[in-house]
């Protein structure tokens, strides 16, 4: 594969949505697992140019083939949520936010991948009931800008605003742009964190991990560090 053709090794962990599987599953397909390590190698590829939006595609219809293994860290019945660590062996775009989605664990609070937009099933098994052309239109449609628009007067905008702030605000009008007339709202804080983490990546000779974000070490796994790297062994 191209990522251990040139020696590269890169090790990520994200936080999943259900109990994900470390033990063959009845009926599964487009996947494998061996001793606890799940094997998906479905081909990536673009669904929308559009809007960067991807999906397991055929590779006869432009996917890409992609490989990634996933290994269980923690299961929280609580919050019905996995930690999972996983290696990739190529570097699709999205590749493991696609692939979690395939198997039907997707990322907990992904704003892309983990929506009804995708059907009843949210795109497990790429089973979508509908087709992709409408998975795209539905997508569209639920981010349109118009929906975060503030439907407020511009004076009244103005009013509240702190004065530094509203002259910074005036020398970037162009009174011949539309765009500089709308408001829009800020964004919800769980459209800002994606629970999908690079944790190591590492060559022939030199290795960099990153600290481990927040909602991993919130989950209060013992020995975190000796897991990751129990289980990166095994990946």
């Amino acid at each position: 594969y191209f990522l251990v053709l040139f020696s590269l090794y890169k090790y990520y962990i994200c936080h999943v949505e259900g109990c994900f599987p470390t033990e063959p599953i009845n009926q599964c397909t487009g996947f494998e697992i061996n001793n606890g390590v799940v094997v998906c190698s479905q081909p990536v590829g673009p669904i929308s140019r559009r809007m960067g939006v991807h999906g397991v595609v055929p590779e006869s219809a432009g996917g890409k083939f992609a490989r990634t293994h996933f290994l269980r860290l923690n299961y929280n019945p609580v919050t019905n949520t996995s930690l999972v660590i996983c290696r990739l062996f190529t570097g699709r775009t999205h590749q493991i936010r696609v692939h979690v989605q395939y198997l039907g664990y997707p990322i907990v609070d992904d704003p892309l991948y983990n929506s009804a937009d995708w059907g009843e099933l949210k795109g497990k098994g790429a089973n979508y009931g509908m087709t992709l052309e409408e998975v795209v239109q539905r997508l569209s449609d639920s981010r349109n800008r118009e929906k975060y628009r503030i439907q407020e007067t511009d004076e009244k905008l103005e009013s509240s605003l702190d004065p530094n702030v509203l002259e910074r605000l005036q020398l970037c009008k162009d009174p011949l742009c539309p765009d500089c007339k709308l408001t829009f709202k800020d964004p919800e804080m769980n459209n800002l964190i994606l629970r999908l983490h690079a944790y190591r990546y590492s060559g022939s000779d030199w290795c960099y991990s990153a600290p481990l974000p927040s909602w991993v070490i919130n989950e209060n796994v013992p020995d975190l560090h000796g897991a990751i790297e129990e289980a990166m062994k095994q990946l």
